[in-house]
């Protein structure tokens, strides 16, 4: 029973270092219209996934020859099984397979920049989610709810069982 856990521990990394090698690369590809804006992009964007990736993968490969029988089995049946309903949904033509979404970081940051300036930019402008009426009329500015700022809360009484005790209710601190 110990060995058969050990493969199955042995095989998820074996899965793991081939998913992480896959997502290096996706991460090169996604971004490729922001790595030659800057150094720090091609050095943070490009080079370092890739070589991540690059390890990985050679991971993945040096330790096919390591693992036992049983641990490949169970690491890539994993990685087949996962192909099946790949297969049976790309055959049966879903929206997914017809027409996949083109992978362009650049064009999705700038989609969701738009869409964050203009579903805050009213609530900003009228000033709506800072301020509150009073029961006399007035405006009153809203405390600011978690996690931003907590109020600040009274010291605690002294326990009985920890007469010295300085401990504070609240954030902790």
């Amino acid at each position: 029973m110990q060995q058969v856990l050990s493969d199955a521990v042995s095989a998820i990394g074996l899965q793991i270092a081939f998913y992480y090698g896959l997502a290096g690369i996706a991460a090169v590809v996604a971004y490729k219209g922001l790595l030659f804006r800057s150094v720090k992009n091609l050095l943070v964007g490009g080079l370092w996934p890739l070589l991540g990736s690059a390890f990985m993968l050679w991971a993945f490969v040096e330790s096919l020859g390591e693992l036992s029988t049983t641990a490949l089995a169970i690491g890539l049946g994993g990685l087949l099984l996962g192909v099946v309903p790949l297969a049976v949904y790309g055959r049966r033509g879903s929206d997914y397979y017809r027409r996949p979404a083109r992978l362009d970081a650049v064009r999705a940051l700038a989609a969701s920049a738009a869409a964050g300036a203009s579903t805050q930019a009213p609530a900003r402008a009228t000033g709506t989610r800072a301020t509150r009426r009073t029961s006399d009329g007035s405006r009153t500015r809203r405390r600011p709810r978690w996690p931003y700022a907590a109020a600040p809360r009274a010291r605690s009484a002294p326990s009985a069982s920890c007469p010295t005790s300085t401990r504070t209710s609240g954030t902790g601190r």
